[in-house]
Parts: C-alpha cells; sequence; structure tokens
C-alpha cells in the first residue's frame, strides 16, 4: 500500500507532462517576439499586446519586451499605457534612439510637448539618421507654433530617408505647397 501513492503520483505527473499543449509550455523570448512581430506586420495590435504582456510576464528583466509594448498600446491609442511600458523600457536600461521615439510619440498624445521634444531631441542625439525623429519633431514644434524649426525638421527626415513620403507631407501641409491630406501626418 505505501507504493500506491507514490507510483500515482508518478503516474500523474508522467500523464500531466504528456497531456500538456506544446502552447502551454513556456516559450523563448526570441519565439514571442516573432509572434509579436507578425501580429504587427498584420496590423493586429491587440494581439501584438497580448503576445508582449506574456513575453514581459515570463521575461520581466528583457527591456526589448516593454518597448514592443508601448508601440503596440501605441498603436491601439492608449497613450498613458504606452508611456508606462515606454518608462519601464527605459528603467531598464533600453537606452535607444526608437525608445525615445516612442516615448516622444506618447508624450505628444498626451499633450507634454516639452517633454516630447526631449524625447525626440534625446533621439536624434542617439541616432542623427533618425528621419522618423526628426518627422515627429516636426509635427511637436508645429503644435508649438514654431514653424522654421518644424520646417527644417521636415526638411532633414527628408534629405535622411527621400522615399519615405510622411515628412514631405508635413512640410506640403505646413507651407501650404501641396493639397496633401491631413490623414497622411505623422504616419510612421
Amino acid at each position: 500500500m505505501k507504493q500506491f501513492p507514490r507510483l500515482l503520483l508518478a503516474a500523474f505527473l508522467a500523464g500531466s507532462v504528456l497531456a500538456t499543449p506544446q502552447q502551454i509550455l513556456a516559450q523563448t523570448f526570441d519565439e514571442l517576439w516573432q509572434q509579436a512581430e507578425t501580429a504587427q506586420q498584420e496590423g493586429n495590435y491587440g494581439q501584438m499586446e497580448s503576445i508582449l504582456r506574456q513575453a514581459t510576464g515570463l521575461y520581466p528583466r528583457l527591456a526589448v519586451g516593454y518597448y514592443g509594448l508601448g508601440i503596440a498600446l501605441a498603436a491601439q491609442n492608449k497613450p498613458n499605457e504606452a508611456l508606462d511600458a515606454f518608462c519601464r523600457a527605459f528603467q531598464l536600461n533600453y537606452n535607444n534612439a526608437d525608445l525615445f521615439v516612442g516615448l516622444g510619440v506618447a508624450f505628444q498624445d498626451l499633450g507634454y510637448y516639452n517633454d516630447a521634444l526631449n524625447a525626440f531631441d534625446r533621439a536624434i542625439e542617439l541616432d542623427p539618421t533618425n528621419a522618423i525623429a526628426y518627422n515627429d519633431l516636426g509635427v511637436v514644434l508645429q503644435e508649438l507654433g514654431r514653424q522654421q524649426a518644424a520646417i527644417e525638421a521636415y526638411q532633414r527626415a527628408i534629405a535622411l530617408d527621400p522615399e519615405w513620403p510622411v515628412p514631405q507631407n508635413n512640410l506640403d501641409m505646413l507651407t501650404g505647397n501641396s493639397e496633401t491630406d491631413d490623414t497622411m501626418a505623422r504616419e510612421n
């Protein structure tokens, strides 16, 4: 009789391991990141958010997961949550230009224009070739009524990535050189 509980426990454990679906088993961060990228490419930011919440839960010390979560939240128009995710990435020493662009956009969406300017300036300091940072800097400068500085930022973005139409559209709208649709502004 004393063997029965041990055998039962062994059989239970063996059965539960065999019956566990693969999706329940812990995945590597890289696998989760790939799934999140696929969701982003499909425009499914809710799924991207869900995957990255799982990833940050399993791997809370990987700053890039919080950065990606911030992107997913910002795309769903959740600027407060996006800002929290970006700040968490920053706290974990994720110090690159893309993070500061994300922070800048979140600050801008919340109406914190000076903080947005600082974030875009930091992004440009870290990567002076980041056309998105210059374009988004131009958008904030334009919001603040600093038209000449906005023009210069848009021109720099255009020089860095002449194939990307958004900064040219923003410049054209600002200067009145085109009938560009307002929906083209600040599309990244």
